[in-house]
């Protein structure tokens, strides 16, 4: 499940961030994706929300800034 969940969340960041899953490692974050600035960042944010089914505290949101901190905590929602 955790496998499924992870490209869940890729998945979304693909898709809000316009870039191809090659360009999302576990450390990309908005110094290293030049489409991910703050606006994106709560669009993505929200879609994650929806797509995955976990809501995000709106502190949280804005330190949850690489892929894999993203994962991380979604994975950690869903048990």
């Amino acid at each position: 499940m955790s496998e499924s969940t992870a490209l869940q969340v890729r998945a979304v960041f693909t898709s809000v961030l316009g870039v191809s899953p090659e360009h999302l490692s576990d450390d990309a974050s908005p110094d290293t994706i030049l489409s991910w600035d703050s606006l994106t960042h709560i669009n993505l944010m929200l879609a994650i929300e929806g797509a995955c089914g976990v809501q995000f505290e709106p502190d949280e949101m804005m330190e949850l800034r690489t892929v894999g901190a993203v994962v991380q905590r979604v994975l950690a929602a869903r048990g």
